[in-house]
């Protein structure tokens, strides 16, 4: 039986992970034949990374190198990977658990009276093993999480050192204020709650908003009758806490945080359930994060109560911006992203990451993750996947019907040096194998490598500039039998656009999902992070 031949136009993580998962099917080495198109010298996309050979082989990123924990598929996939590639005990990133060490602290910052402020965050250790291919879905477990982790946010501020004086002011008037009355049914639940609560909270609010976490973790309580209830609930929480707190949260930097911690937690929970992103099917919560789609993240936060000068710099608002690039076409000034989607990478990051929340790469990402992959291909692999350096795609071109593709256009940017059949990508970094940040000249064409080099062009770009390439044209049933587009989505209407005209879907996806167009930017220090008095974390 002959194998599939799939032309495979991309070397990004969707195309390499694609790869990877079919050729761990059974009977896959008998059925598949992948050849990789690539743009330039390097595969892993938006993952890629590269030493600089002139620059003493520094790493130079595409982008961060760091995973969260709650990439289950992710880290299952490189578990399974490091150890079928079974690289000797003394190499560098022998193993997974060499590659990837858990991050225990993160630094943020806020822009605060025209000046940067640093905001170190500890991480706390999980439950959980990472890579287990177990998914973690918690949906019961949301809000009491939640509504814990707020109530140990004002208690520890209020057992603080830190708070001195404020947090004595604080504590009699938060004991004073009453809790909602609710209606007799939830009001007896809500009675019995409080009677098992630990009995050293310190002040009633803490007990209150711990009630309220079990309160909305059970079922019963989400009928559409309770709903008001609810949400009138967590409005008098949070004047509760304001008109305790709010005349002192810009004297104190500490309690600000907390406010806006508070603050912003307390939005989530009102607009999951005013909006119905919770609600009970079989007895069971369910989420639906498309209801809240049609709003803003940050204009639907606000719409929920949270108090919009406290979080339009709040930093864990603003990485739902920032770490996507959620700009309108590229404008700071313009932050959009779904609040559904945004909602559902935070409740990830805050529920469902295993064992800790940031995992951080021992090396670049490109050698973390797509050298152990590329190596793995050609160990025991060699003969179902092919690899096409210097490949840029340029045209598809599509049969009398519209629904096949039977030609594919391609520029190849440059030649190989005489005697070389295929490109070598890897280089040799103490022993550990690398992408590099420019194309191994000695490989290629050396009146190209020259020209490349004195004009100073970069094969990765569209707009390059660079003239030397020569067009090649793979056809379908010669060259093979079906196409894997891995590109991308900005990249496709350069070279999809018959496609693109006769699939009103690719034309609707095309037009409704932005992109943006980022660069990287790194800093080398030649101190330490001691010498220079920066956390090294």
């Amino acid at each position: 039986m002959s194998k599939k031949r799939i032309a495979v136009i991309g070397g990004g993580l969707g195309s390499m992970t694609t790869i990877y998962s079919m050729l761990n099917l059974p009977g896959a080495k008998d059925k598949y034949e992948f050849t990789v198109y690539q743009l330039g010298w390097r595969v892993g996309g938006k993952g890629a990374s590269g030493v600089n050979l002139e620059k003493g082989c520094r790493v130079e990123e595409h982008g961060i190198h760091f995973w969260f924990g709650f990439y289950e598929n992710a880290f299952r996939m490189m578990k399974e990977l490091y150890e079928k590639l079974d690289r000797p005990h003394t190499a560098p990133l022998s193993t997974f658990e060499k590659a990837f060490k858990p991050k225990p602290s993160m630094t943020l910052t806020e822009h605060v009276e025209g000046d940067w402020v640093d905001w170190h965050v500890d991480l706390p250790k999980l439950p959980g093993k990472l890579g287990d291919g177990k998914f973690v879905d918690p949906v019961e477990e949301i809000f009491v999480s939640l509504f814990n982790y707020l109530a140990e946010e004002l208690k520890k501020y209020l057992n603080s050192g830190k708070a001195g004086c404020v947090g004595q002011l604080i504590q009699p008037f938060l004991k004073k204020v009453k809790r909602m009355v609710f209606e007799e049914d939830l009001e007896k639940k809500v009675q019995a709650m409080e009677k098992k609560i630990e009995k050293d909270v310190i002040h009633d609010i803490e007990k209150q908003l711990r009630v309220t976490g079990q309160l909305l973790a059970d079922h019963e309580n989400h009928a559409d009758h309770h709903v008001s209830a609810l949400v009138e609930n967590i409005d008098h929480i949070r004047k509760w806490i304001w008109d305790a707190i709010g005349y002192m949260v810009e004297k104190d930097t500490l309690l600000r945080r907390t406010w806006q911690g508070l603050d912003f937690g307390l939005a989530i929970a009102r607009g999951m359930i005013s909006d119905r992103v919770v609600s009970v099917k079989d007895e069971k919560l369910i989420l639906d994060f498309s209801v809240i789609n049609d709003y803003d993240y940050y204009e639907w936060i606000c719409m929920h109560g949270a108090d919009p000068k406290y979080m339009r710099d709040y930093p864990t608002l603003k990485s739902m911006y920032d770490g996507p690039f959620a700009f309108f076409r590229g404008n700071v000034q313009a932050p959009n992203v779904e609040a559904g989607t945004a909602l559902n990478i935070f409740l990830r990051l805050a529920i469902t990451c295993k064992e800790h929340v940031v995992w951080a790469m021992q090396a670049g990402m490109g050698d973390t993750i797509f050298s152990p992959m590329y190596e793995l291909f050609k160990k025991d692999f060699s003969e179902n996947v092919k690899f096409e350096f210097f490949h840029k795609a340029s045209h598809l071109t599509l049969n009398d019907s519209k629904d096949k593709v039977v030609e594919i256009e391609f520029e190849q940017q440059v030649k190989l040096r005489d005697g070389l059949t295929e490109y070598d990508p890897l280089y040799d970094v103490n022993g550990l194998k690398c992408w590099t940040s420019a194309p191994l000249y000695v490989q290629l064409d050396p009146g190209q490598a020259k020209e490349l080099q004195e004009n100073n062009i970069n094969l990765e770009s569209g707009w390059s500039g660079w003239k030397g390439g020569t067009k090649k044209v793979i056809k379908i049933n010669e060259d093979y039998d079906e196409v894997l587009i891995g590109a991308s989505l900005a990249s496709l209407p350069d070279f999809c656009s018959e496609l693109i005209e006769a699939n009103p879907r690719w034309g609707t996806m095309l037009d409704k999902v932005g992109t943006v167009q980022t660069q990287a930017f790194q800093v080398w220090l030649n101190k330490t992070p001691e010498e220079i008095d920066l956390d090294p974390h």
